[in-house]
């Protein structure tokens, strides 16, 4: 989906349906301009677990360096 909207537009195109690994990230980042991540790690800092947050955050990030850098 975020191919045709770039097709049709010349405004930045954000992902953020399903982004919660490092492996969906870059999935989702080889046809759009950004990706959100949001549930992945709201969830795991309502659980009180912001260990998990930054980890799934240093995931994506490392993720999205190796693949696009």
């Amino acid at each position: 989906m975020a191919r045709s909207v770039k097709e049709q537009s010349d405004v930045p195109v954000a992902v953020g349906f399903g982004i919660g690994s490092g492996e969906a990230a870059v999935e989702a980042a080889v046809n759009a301009d950004a990706v959100i991540v949001g549930s992945a790690v709201v969830k795991k800092l309502l659980e009180h677990d912001l260990e998990a947050a930054a980890k799934i955050i240093a995931e994506i990030r490392a993720a999205l360096d190796k693949a696009y850098n």
